[in-house]
């Protein structure tokens, strides 16, 4: 059966510490992800044209509809409104959040110990759990649900992260023509000390963030649920006697950021949940999050804003390099030189003889120039130029060492991309030579992606050898697709002559 996308709700509302109720209705479309409260305050003897309660920000209201259930808006943001004189006035108001069978009196009561999340189609990147037959004498007998064991990690101090795979097998029989089963995996955060829903949001786009990257795609919401301390359900436990349990709500999520997670195909993985725990991924994840998250801002940004103009997207992944850059590495000249110095010896000389020493003089000569140029020599002590940063992230301590964009190519990856921003950031109609083309952009930003992924897995403690595996086989990839596809290439049975 269809989800239906378009649902009316008609009740009473409050808004913030109004002491008026109002009638009202609020639309959710689960289609575009709003929620949307319409409210009338009708016209009064003296008050022919009503005074709205609000404008602008509002931190939460709270609803009754007319069959009692309760709903909590946050988040609100609410419109000038609309006057008719002797009529009514009406006032449109959108919210973030909608959480069912909530009320509070102040902002500071929207707090949770537990909530829960499903990031939609990342079952295959964690293999938690599947459908498949049970083969009998070559036939299928049954249809079996296997799962594994929970995985859980800390996120940070106080907070617990499990994951969590579900099934939903419905009816327990059905003569229909098509019947529906359904798997998931729940995203379960429990925090020692309540945290706000704000907090929480900001975790759930860490964990966002985290299976993004090893997906190599931006990870929407399908559902969320939360438990709160003022809702609770009363049942019988084994011996019979009433016990309180904490009851799970939804809460339905307006906003444009939760859009739905694309599966993809497992080749495309940067890595998979048994690689975060085969290589520690978690621990490292929770160090270094908070430093990273504006390079994983920017990164992210086209999937999270829906940004698909290359030019825009381009700029966006050469900042989070750049970001990454001075974040990690270096942020200073005389930093950046001592890193660099550092970098080539291991590079060239670690372990070597007298004689490999002077075999490997030449290379390393030619890279410190590359690495460290005259402009960079003669920069100021603050400043690390984005040549140098760009050169030295091809570099990658000798890893990479060199870096094409089409195949064939010899030219300096890092400067044509500097002429490209600079194009782009510094207007002049005769940078355009020297700038990647449109046809070319899409590519070049697959290449960005590429690079800055590299680095960002050998940072989580990833395989250093197989993460240079991934990096080199997806920049073939990426260049045999702009071969095929932005050129026109015969196709010619060829016959063997007799």
């Amino acid at each position: 059966m269809k989800e239906v996308e378009f649902v009316q709700y008609a009740g009473k509302w409050r808004l913030f510490d109004d002491t008026e109720w109002y009638d009202g209705t609020l639309h959710v479309d689960s289609y575009n992800k709003t929620l949307f409260l319409e409210i009338i305050i009708p016209s009064k003897e003296g008050k022919p044209a009503p005074i709205l309660p609000f404008v602008g920000k509002v931190p939460f209201v709270n609803g009754v509809l007319y069959n009692n259930a309760k709903v909590l808006l946050y988040k609100c943001e609410a419109d000038l409104g609309s006057t008719y004189v002797k009529q009514y006035t009406r006032q449109g108001i959108s919210a973030q959040c909608c959480f069912w069978g909530l009320t509070i009196k102040e902002e500071q009561e929207l707090v949770f110990s537990n909530v829960e999340f499903d990031f939609g189609e990342i079952i295959e990147w964690s293999t938690l759990c599947e459908y498949k037959w049970d083969w009998a004498n070559g036939v299928p007998s049954a249809f079996v649900w296997d799962k594994k064991q929970d995985v859980t990690f800390q996120l940070r101090e106080g907070v617990k992260v499990t994951l969590h795979p579900k099934n939903h097998f419905g009816l327990s029989s059905s003569y229909s023509v098509e019947t529906t089963i359904k798997q998931q995996i729940t995203i379960e955060i429990h925090y020692n000390n309540p945290a706000t829903w704000d907090s929480i949001i900001n975790d759930v786009l860490s964990l966002r963030y985290f299976v993004g990257l090893g997906m190599n795609r931006f990870i929407g919401i399908e559902s969320a649920h939360y438990y709160h301390s003022s809702l609770n359900i009363s049942i019988p436990n084994e011996k019979g006697v009433i016990i309180e349990k904490p009851l799970m709500m939804e809460v339905l999520l307006g906003n444009h950021e939760t859009v739905k997670t694309a599966a993809g195909n497992s080749f495309e993985y940067s890595f998979t949940l048994s690689d975060c725990i085969q290589y520690n991924m978690f621990q490292n994840w929770s160090d270094i999050y908070p430093k990273l998250k504006p390079v994983l801002d920017l990164y992210f940004a086209s999937g999270r804003y829906n940004l698909y103009v290359p030019e825009i997207v381009f700029l966006n992944l050469m900042q989070a390099l750049e970001t990454y850059h001075a974040r990690f590495i270096a942020d200073t000249k005389d930093a950046y030189i001592k890193h660099i110095e550092n970098s080539l010896d291991l590079f060239f000389y670690n372990g070597s003889d007298a004689k490999k020493r002077q075999e490997n003089l030449l290379n390393y000569t030619k890279w410190k120039e590359k690495l460290i140029c005259s402009r960079q020599k003669n920069a100021r002590k603050d400043s690390v130029l984005l040549i140098s940063r760009l050169s030295d992230l091809i570099f990658a301590n000798g890893e990479i060492c060199w870096w094409t964009f089409d195949n064939g190519k010899r030219e300096d990856f890092a400067q044509k991309l500097v002429d490209t921003r600079n194009y782009y950031t510094h207007y002049d109609e005769k940078k355009k030579a020297k700038a990647y083309t449109e046809d070319e952009l899409p590519y070049v930003n697959q290449h960005l992606r590429c690079l800055l992924k590299y680095h960002l897995l050998t940072k989580l403690g990833y395989d250093k050898k197989k993460a240079k595996e991934k990096a080199l086989n997806e920049r073939s990839r990426i260049n045999v697709y702009f071969q095929i596809y932005n050129r026109t290439n015969a196709v010619k049975e060829k016959h063997e002559e007799s």
